[in-house]
């Protein structure tokens, strides 16, 4: 190993965009907004819960982080987004039904067929 080498060990985060074929900028951005952003908190962010050890304190505090996040993303960077005239992508909220034998019949199941 080269002596410049020796005491040096890199640590990051990669982002892949693995081979796509985009033909314009807004659906480059609309494939990797607002992951990108995700994985820029991540890579910038140390988070405390990192710290504790694994187990329910760790993910109190982990999922309290999430919200944290996902608030900011949804109140702030998207509005940003927005402002830039970036094209991003937010999955729209759903759902799977799965019926089995197990299923409770008082359970009240309520959807719409689109």
């Amino acid at each position: 190993m080269p002596i410049f080498c020796r005491h040096f060990f890199p640590a990051g985060i990669e982002g892949s965009f693995w081979g796509e074929t985009v033909r314009t900028a807004d659906q480059m951005h609309s494939m990797l907004f607002p992951r990108l952003l995700a994985l820029a908190e991540r890579a910038w962010h140390k988070a405390s819960w990192e710290s504790i050890p694994k187990g329910d304190i760790q993910d109190l505090e982990r999922n309290s982080d999430w919200v944290k996040f996902a608030n900011t993303m949804a109140h702030k960077e998207l509005g940003r987004l927005d402002k830039m005239g970036v094209a991003y992508h937010v999955p729209t909220p759903g759902a799977r039904l799965v019926f089995n034998r197990n299923m409770r019949s008082s359970l009240k199941v309520s959807y719409t067929n689109f």
